[in-house]
């Protein structure tokens, strides 16, 4: 028997070892069971068991929807994001949205040209959607950079005023970041 299911970003607390066994995209760190993948909690409390699972839908972004994706390829002439949820609802076919970049330099410090950097999960409003190319922009109030790892060491980046810094190895970088990050639990 499941209970209550939502949404969760890779490294999120989900439980304790002592309440739920570790299962599928998950893993145990000091004690602690953690999610492995962006996907849909569920806990089954008859068996005390945990896992993460991958559940979408079929929907096709328009202009003026709010995505949220992972950054594929970060390069200055493009940046390729693909797009795991179309208006808080999980999307089951891969869509790969291209990040409009003259406009987000102006928000980005230090002359770092790039609003993001590849393995970053971003919030990122739909432009425009012609012929399946699907254009997007950091231009709202709510978007930007919503979870990201340090690009030295791999451990997480914790928001810093404008700047993220790792809580590991002490790595200072930049990103167009949301007013959130750090806090968004992804949409059930």
């Amino acid at each position: 028997m499941e209970t209550k299911s939502n949404m969760t970003v890779p490294g999120d607390r989900l439980a304790v070892i002592e309440e739920f066994e570790s299962g599928e995209g998950t893993y145990v760190h000091d004690g602690v069971i953690r999610a492995n993948i962006v996907g849909v909690v569920h806990k089954d409390i008859v068996n005390r068991k945990i896992v993460v699972k991958r559940e979408k839908v079929n929907i096709l972004p328009k202009a003026g929807d709010i995505i949220i994706g992972q950054v594929e390829t970060a390069q200055p002439s493009e940046v390729n994001i693909r797009i795991h949820f179309i208006n808080d609802l999980p999307s089951q076919k891969g869509f790969i949205g291209m990040l409009l970049l003259r406009e987000n330099e102006s928000k980005v410090s230090k002359g770092n040209k790039l609003p993001c950097k590849a393995g970053d999960l971003v919030r990122a409003k739909v432009a425009a959607n012609v012929d399946m190319i699907i254009i997007l922009t950091l231009s709202c109030p709510k978007c930007g950079v919503i979870y990201a790892l340090c690009s030295l060491c791999g451990g997480q980046l914790a928001k810093m005023d404008s700047r993220l810094k790792c809580v590991e190895c002490g790595n200072v970088e930049y990103r167009v970041i949301a007013p959130d990050y750090g806090k968004v639990r992804l949409p059930p």
